[in-house]
């Protein structure tokens, strides 16, 4: 039996009474999903709701048996009209998107028929651009073909696509690759502890870069405390959706436009490093998008008066980044036959939206190391789209994006070590006062002194001194390499380590680790002296009281200072106190090791 065609609000099929007794008695909760720099809510996720009274035990269950009764789609049609029904009873709806869950397998009924879901949305006064379809990757997709000739039909009419459940499901890389999304929403799963799992934020990072090098906007999904919220926003998550947020809920009054708490956990995290935005802001063009709606003449004439534009920003009704149109692919049609004709031609429609070369997006707010690593590794490109809350700002190309670098390359090298490169003591002030700061974590600081540096430079020059400088500097990041780590330059012989205690890096490993690089270095100095001094094991010279006499070789000492968590408020020039002390009883010590905790000031060997 095929959809009946008679102008009705959604030209379905007749359901079965069963099937629309069940669509009556289901409801729907609303969950939001916000911006995690702003807390604007960007959309909300309709949940199917009172399953229990419709006769379930589960939603996986209502699905399972509208599939086996092969109507699967009758029921999705009308939930679907339920869904955007009661989205269009929220006040702001028209700033707001709604994402709706389509179970896959209603593209394999036999009943199915596109161009439903337009009359459903006009029929409640909903912009296309406002229904966004989450794509389980929960369940597998058997017909591929079918399903992105589905989803290029959804995309043709301005929906947009979110994959849901990322990194849990069936086809991975390959659905990614097919369904070209809108969105990726990273699985619970892998957000529950991300703070404090190593691989999963490994796993994460790696999602977020190849979503963001595709222009694919990234969504973390159950996110439920502040810890959960702070990881996701550094690793460079777009949206959030959660309990930490709002709960979903059924009440539409109980719905907000903006969720003050993402500010208010932005504000209240003093580990936060200021941001590039001045520096992003000074460097973007602000070039006037064109409307993915204006016809064709448009985008000829903005190409024809500015001789030097390669390429215009494409933007929604929502003023958000839709990709950007390329000079040369309008050149292509031009230059063929009839190509112009084509292009003018207004019966065309959707010619511009097909047009569009998908662009890699970033926030205002970004780093400019992120940008940059985005759009190095990305597909090649003159440029990337910049937003604000979403919403179209301007656009970076490549050669203002080296500027913006530059700029930022002198605000860090003003505070370099000009011989390691490593950070410097304004970095490291900034770093120790993050850390006390983080009321969540525990840290260790490790500080590294040499000893009989003196001595050591009156026998063999400054430039011999140096190199052992740069070596220690060079062992201190390989020995530290691949975690989440700070090393820095404090001066002269003295250099400054830093780590947040998570389940991956406890303070028994920041021990050994320390311990590693004085064993290393005190090894590897020796070759600074030749064979009769290394089997003396000393050497004379002069001490800082003018006194000469016998010195042991070069070799650094090492003290830890544990931040329990939590912690008592402790104070910069306590904390330096606390190390100085710290350092002078490493020097005295038999292994030239020293560790001591500033919770109850307890000290351990």
């Amino acid at each position: 039996m095929q959809p009946k065609d008679d102008g009705t609000r959604t030209g379905m099929l007749p359901a079965d009474d069963c099937w629309r007794a069940v669509a009556e008695a289901v409801d729907f909760a609303f969950q939001p999903i916000v911006n995690v720099h702003t807390g604007t809510c960007y959309g909300y996720e309709a949940l199917l709701r009172d399953w229990q009274e419709a006769g379930f035990s589960s939603i996986q269950a209502v699905f399972d048996a509208a599939h086996e009764d092969l109507a699967l789609y009758r029921l999705d049609l009308m939930l679907r009209e339920k869904a955007v029904e009661k989205f269009a009873s929220i006040p702001h709806h028209a700033r707001s998107r709604l994402f709706y869950n389509l179970d896959n397998r209603v593209l394999d009924m036999p009943d199915y028929a596109p161009g439903n879901t337009s009359v459903i949305l006009a029929a409640h006064g909903v912009a296309s651009e406002s229904l966004c379809f989450e794509i389980s990757e929960r369940l597998e997709v058997k017909n591929q073909p079918q399903t992105q000739k589905v989803l290029t039909s959804y995309r043709h009419d301005s929906h947009l696509i979110a994959l849901d459940d990322y990194g849990v499901g069936f086809s991975g890389l390959q659905l990614l690759y097919h369904s070209e999304p809108d969105f990726i929403k990273i699985d619970r799963f892998f957000i529950e502890g991300i703070a404090r799992n190593v691989k999963k934020r490994l796993f994460v990072s790696n999602v977020i870069n190849m979503a963001h090098m595709l222009g694919i906007t990234v969504i973390a999904e159950g996110v439920e405390t502040p810890q959960e919220f702070c990881a996701c926003r550094d690793m460079g998550c777009d949206l959030i959706q959660g309990y930490l947020i709002q709960r979903p809920t059924t009440q539409i009054d109980e719905l907000s436009a903006t969720y003050p708490l993402v500010g208010e956990l932005n504000s209240a995290d003093r580990r936060r490093s200021p941001t590039d935005e001045h520096i992003v802001a000074d460097w973007i063009e602000r070039v006037e998008p064109v409307s993915v709606a204006s016809p064709m003449a448009e985008v000829c004439r903005r190409f024809n008066c500015e001789k030097d534009r390669t390429s215009l920003p494409i933007i929604n009704r929502k003023m958000e980044p839709v990709g950007i149109v390329r000079e040369s692919d309008v050149r292509q049609y031009t230059y063929a036959r009839y190509g112009l004709e084509l292009l003018m031609n207004p019966a065309l429609r959707g010619t511009l939206r097909n047009l569009v070369t998908p662009c890699m997006a970033v926030e205002m707010s970004t780093s400019v190391e992120r940008i940059l690593q985005q759009f190095t590794l990305g597909p090649q490109a003159e440029g990337m789209v910049v937003t604000t809350d979403g919403r179209y700002v301007g656009y970076l190309s490549a050669a203002n994006l080296i500027g913006a670098m530059n700029e930022k390359n002198i605000q860090v090298a003003r505070d370099e070590n000009p011989l390691t490169r490593l950070p410097g003591n304004s970095s490291i002030h900034q770093y120790l006062q993050q850390a006390l700061a983080d009321e969540d974590f525990a840290h260790a600081f490790a500080y590294f002194d040499f000893d009989f540096f003196k001595v050591f430079n009156d026998a063999n020059g400054f430039r011999v001194g140096d190199r052992a400088i740069v070596m220690f500097a060079d062992l201190l990041r390989h020995s530290l390499a691949g975690g989440e780590h700070f090393v820095g330059h404090v001066g002269g012989d003295d250099f400054f380590a830093g780590f947040r205690l998570c389940d991956d890096v406890s303070l028994a490993r920041v021990r050994e680790l320390t311990r590693g690089v004085i064993e290393r270095f005190n090894r590897d100095a020796m070759s600074f002296y030749d064979a009769e001094a290394q089997h003396r094991g000393w050497i004379e010279g002069t001490g800082r009281d003018g006194v000469r006499r016998q010195f042991p070789l070069l070799r650094v000492s090492a003290a830890i200072i544990h931040l329990p968590c939590p912690h008592p408020e402790y104070s910069l020039e306590e904390l330096g106190s606390a190390m100085a002390r710290a350092k002078e009883t490493a020097k005295d010590a038999r292994d030239h090791f020293y560790q001591t905790s500033l919770r109850d000031g307890d000290q351990a060997r």
